[in-house]
């Protein structure tokens, strides 16, 4: 194998940056160069993944920490250097699908042609891979594995010579003091080990054509349960069914959606997710609450 050539790094970049909320993002062409503290990788940004909070944030003027903002959570790049010990999984020349779960920090952000990703949150791209089409799954797949995985405490069964994954023990084994306040109760008021999903049980997934939906279905079909998809059927039912979702209700009628969910769990539906906003929220909890028929 040819030794990786260091690359020449420019001391400025091209930004894409947000001045104000709900105006046009303008070019920046003399960005700063972000420096790499430790477990830090510098990558050069090459396909983006676009977030309905990318675009939402700039239009309704949220979590936008300062101004100018560079938005933007997941991407796919090369890493072009690296602030980590020798003999770490990563190096300069990898392709990595990159996670920024922190959009205070700027040097973390996607819009732009040079951004920093912590070790553990780069996943190194299989070669044949296309880059554009993994730079949608970083955010949706730490989504769909933290609601299966910590809200529903799910453990995902091994794979291949791996251990079970049950992230909710994982999360309980660190310090109180290192859990966010507003992720304190779902790590340590969890729910009971007694309540939680148990292979061959219903769960629903409202809005299944999304990213997210599409990843929890492929999860869950993993731990064993079975999947109620609502969506629009005469668009999505062959690439759902094919991801393994049991049953297909319309998204079109939600009366009739609400029957033939009662008729295929007997009232027994105890887990639903909900992909698309507080209306269909209210609604699941409806149908969660029904119950089994007298």
């Amino acid at each position: 194998m040819a030794p990786v050539v260091q690359r020449q790094l420019p001391s400025v970049q091209t930004q894409l940056l947000l001045h104000q909320p709900r105006s046009p993002y303008q070019t920046f062409h003399e960005g700063g160069m972000p420096e790499l503290r430790p477990g830090e990788l510098l990558v050069q940004v090459e396909a983006i993944g676009l977030n309905p909070i990318d675009w939402k944030s700039a239009d309704f003027g949220f979590a936008l920490p300062e101004l100018p903002c560079l938005n933007g959570r997941e991407f796919v790049g090369t890493i072009v250097d690296v602030n980590v010990p020798t003999g770490s999984r990563l190096v300069v020349g990898d392709q990595v699908l990159a996670v920024a779960t922190d959009y205070r920090d700027f040097r973390k952000s996607a819009f732009q042609e040079y951004a920093v990703v912590c070790c553990f949150n780069a996943i190194k791209i299989p070669q044949g891979i296309d880059p554009h089409k993994a730079a949608s799954l970083g955010v949706a797949f730490v989504t769909a594995a933290l609601s299966l995985g910590v809200c529903l405490g799910i453990a995902l069964p091994k794979q291949g010579k791996l251990p079970d994954l049950d992230l909710l023990s994982i999360l309980q084994k660190q310090e109180e003091k290192d859990v966010p306040s507003d992720c304190y109760d779902a790590v340590f008021n969890p729910i009971s080990p007694e309540s939680r999903p148990h292979k061959g049980e219903w769960i629903l997934i409202y809005g299944a054509s999304s990213v997210t939906a599409q990843l929890c279905i492929q999860l869950a079909k993993t731990a064993g349960m079975r999947i109620i998809g609502v969506a629009d059927v005469k668009k999505h039912s062959k690439r759902l069914t094919a991801l393994g979702v049991d049953i297909l209700v319309d998204r079109s009628d939600l009366d009739l959606a609400a029957r033939q969910v009662r008729e295929h769990t007997q009232g027994s539906l105890r887990f639903a997710m909900d992909m698309i906003g507080k209306e269909t929220s209210t609604c699941l909890l409806y149908w969660c609450a029904q119950g089994p028929r007298a």
